[in-house]
């Protein structure tokens, strides 16, 4: 099997963020959490995404932790 990518904190990555709309760019990971089933959960702040997608972004995934929450899963 392949080997999972090693994050750290402070590394840049890019990415993409899909929901009504995409918005994307570099991100720094602020933080790393190693899962038991080997794969990272990442904390990341996006580098210049404008006040409005970061918005967008932030009640999206609130929301999504909401309903995670209300389904026990959380």
């Amino acid at each position: 099997p392949a080997r999972a990518t090693a994050f750290r904190a402070g590394d840049v990555l890019d990415v993409v963020v899909h929901w009504s709309r995409a918005a994307g760019g570099p991100v720094e990971t602020i933080r790393v959490h190693r899962r038991e089933d080997e794969c990272s959960e990442l904390s990341v702040r996006f580098i210049g995404l404008s006040e409005k997608d970061q918005d967008a972004i932030r009640a999206r995934v609130f929301a999504g932790l909401r309903d995670l929450r209300q389904r026990g899963l959380l």
